[in-house]
């Protein structure tokens, strides 16, 4: 399992449907971090 860290990824596509889309080019998605689906930081 890994992080991935999505760089120039504009804020309107930061919703959990597009995040799962890319997330899965890559390979199965385990899990969204809360904080970055909602554009927050902590």
């Amino acid at each position: 399992m890994a992080w991935i860290k999505l760089l120039g990824l504009l804020g309107y596509m930061y919703k959990r449907k597009n995040l799962l889309e890319i997330g899965g080019m890559v390979g199965s998605v385990a899990k969204l971090d809360l904080n970055t689906d909602s554009r927050t930081r902590g």
